[in-house]
C-alpha cells in the first residue's frame, strides 16, 4: 500500500520529466505547461489524503493521460510515470 507521501513524490518526479519538454509546450498546445500546472495543484491536495482528494488527484492524473496519450512514441517516460502515479493513488 502507498502513501500519500510516496504518490506525491511519484507526481513531482513526473512533473521534473514534463520540465524537459517545456521546450515543445507551444507545438502541442501548452499541454505540458498545463500539466505541471494541473500536477502541482494535485500535489497540494495530497496533503491532506481525504478520498475527495485522492479521487480528484486522480482525475487529474488520467486528464494528463489522456492529453500525452497522442505523444507516447515521443514521451514514453511521461506515460512510465503516468502508469506509477496511478498505481500508487490506487492503493492510498
Amino acid at each position: 500500500m502507498s502513501t500519500a507521501n510516496e504518490a506525491s513524490e511519484a507526481i513531482k518526479a513526473l512533473v521534473g520529466i514534463l520540465n524537459g519538454y517545456m521546450p515543445y509546450d507551444g507545438m502541442v498546445g501548452g499541454i505540458v505547461s498545463g500539466g505541471i500546472k494541473m500536477l502541482t495543484e494535485a500535489r497540494e491536495l495530497l496533503k491532506n489524503p481525504t478520498e475527495e482528494n485522492v479521487q480528484e488527484v486522480l482525475r487529474r492524473v488520467q486528464v494528463c493521460k489522456n492529453n500525452y496519450s497522442p505523444y507516447t512514441s515521443e514521451a514514453p517516460d511521461v506515460m512510465r510515470q503516468i502508469d506509477i502515479v496511478m498505481e500508487k493513488l490506487q492503493t492510498l
